[in-house]
């Protein structure tokens, strides 16, 4: 059930704290289950309250069975209202994308900070999909959403017969 935060704007309402003993020992054991979407809506409430650097808080106060991890993880790479995750990748984030590879390769984190909108997630798949598709030698203008013109080198050609 919903409290009202009296820290909050007038009219906003946030599930009141858990009343359960966290001391050590007593949280119980975590397992994977779905993100409700109840569980969407408090995260995404209290990230307007709170700020994107109170997870461990927000953990051990509203999600008895999440992670401070897991609710970053949840929030940067799902809820995140900035997240451009819809948007097709543009040829020229394509091309941002794999120039910053050559640089910092497996740095997801830097390169998204070069791609706005695009989650550290969002910029390794894109990656390990042309790749892909260039060690398969399939990529073409329509196979991983953009153009040719990257700077991944496709797989030498096979050698000459014998």
């Amino acid at each position: 059930h919903s409290g009202t935060d009296p820290s909050a704007t007038p009219g906003t309402t946030f599930p009141p704290p858990l009343s359960v003993d966290m001391t050590a020992g007593s949280r119980p054991a975590k397992r994977f289950h779905r993100w409700t979407e109840e569980e969407d809506q408090r995260l995404l409430q209290l990230v307007d309250k709170y700020g994107t650097e109170a997870w461990a808080f927000l953990a051990a106060n509203y999600f008895l069975n999440r992670s401070g991890g897991s609710l970053r993880s949840h929030y940067v790479n799902g809820l995140d209202p900035q997240r451009n995750s819809i948007t097709k990748w543009s040829q020229s984030e394509e091309q941002t994308l794999m120039a910053a590879y050559e640089q910092n390769p497996g740095k997801w984190t830097k390169i998204a900070q070069l791609l706005p909108g695009r989650s550290s997630n969002d910029v390794r798949n894109k990656y390990k999909t042309i790749a892909k598709h260039y060690a398969e030698g399939a990529h073409t203008p329509s196979s991983c959403g953009g153009q040719d013109g990257l700077s991944l080198q496709p797989p030498p050609p096979p050698p000459p017969p014998p």
